[in-house]
């Protein structure tokens, strides 16, 4: 066994034997033992802080750090007029985004003031001069050549907005040109109709021929001649009728019953019906027996 590894067991053993001995003087019980930390303690020694911090003011000047404190009571006293102080206790509720804005503007514009008058107490002007004259950091080569940049970026930023205005335009153009186009479009359309129904004979005149000085269009209307009738058309409505009243057509009336010029009486007499030149019809058995006889 090695020098290190005796060592390591020694050490075991006689803190074995330190646990054994604090079991038996009932220090620590049974079970999980484990290193307990005295609680940690803050110092906040207010009186040495300040006694610290005067002799830091002590050794430098105050234009050397220039802190200004402004207590809230004099904040706003400051700012608001002495009416409206406040006191140093004034509850402010922290989760008031725009009181908590306020109140820390208050109290640095508060600051400010304080500063500014201790400033003019140690006669530090704080107000730049009319006549004040600072170099540049940058030389004049530099600034020419910014001047440059600046007026190349604007001009192209001038083009681009003339070719954008000038693009619109003629989108603009193109839009009015077609609406015009079409609306010419649909009158000629509308015209040209108009003109062919009056042509057929069934519309009215167009508007641009009222006038006096109108120059001659031909309807269909016109060129159209009333129909002929043929002399068969005019014997058939003679004979049956065309149009008009069929009933009682052809009785008789007072006028053409007393009309006896169509009266003939070679034609219309009884007794000439009667008499056959003499001669009687022959019976059936004789036009039979006649029949035959032509026929053989």
């Amino acid at each position: 066994m090695s020098g290190t590894d005796e060592d390591s067991v020694s050490e075991n053993l006689s803190s074995d034997e330190e646990l054994q001995e604090e079991f038996a003087k009932g220090t620590i019980q049974a079970g999980l033992v484990t290193k307990v930390r005295p609680p940690k303690t803050y110092t906040n020694n207010v009186s040495a802080l300040k006694e610290k911090l005067g002799a830091f003011r002590g050794q430098f000047d105050w234009l050397e750090y220039m802190d200004v404190v402004a207590p809230p009571n004099t904040a706003s006293a400051i700012v608001t007029g002495p009416e409206n102080e406040q006191s140093e206790h004034a509850l402010i509720d922290p989760d008031d985004d725009f009181q908590r804005e306020m109140h820390f503007y208050h109290q640095v514009r508060a600051a400010t003031v304080i500063g500014l008058s201790k400033l003019e107490e140690l006669g530090v002007p704080t107000e730049r001069p009319d006549d004040y004259f600072a170099e540049m950091v940058k030389g004049d080569d530099h600034m020419r050549k910014v001047r440059e940049d600046l007026l190349s970026r604007k001009k192209v930023t001038e083009n681009r907005e003339k070719a954008r205005k000038t693009r619109e335009l003629k989108k603009y153009g193109k839009k009015v040109q077609k609406e015009v186009l079409e609306k010419r479009r649909l009158e000629k359309k509308t015209t040209m109709d108009s003109l062919k129904k009056y042509k057929k004979g069934k519309g009215q005149k167009p508007d641009f021929l009222s006038g006096e000085d109108d120059f001659p269009v031909s309807t269909e209307a016109a060129k159209r001649k009333a129909p002929v009738k043929s002399k068969k058309r005019e014997m058939k409505d003679q004979k049956y009728g065309y149009g008009g009243k069929k009933r009682w057509a052809k009785s008789n009336t007072a006028e053409s019953s007393a009309d006896m010029k169509s009266f003939n009486s070679a034609v219309h007499s009884k007794s000439n019906k009667n008499q056959n030149n003499g001669k009687k019809r022959p019976g059936k058995a004789k036009r039979q027996q006649m029949k035959r006889r032509k026929v053989t």
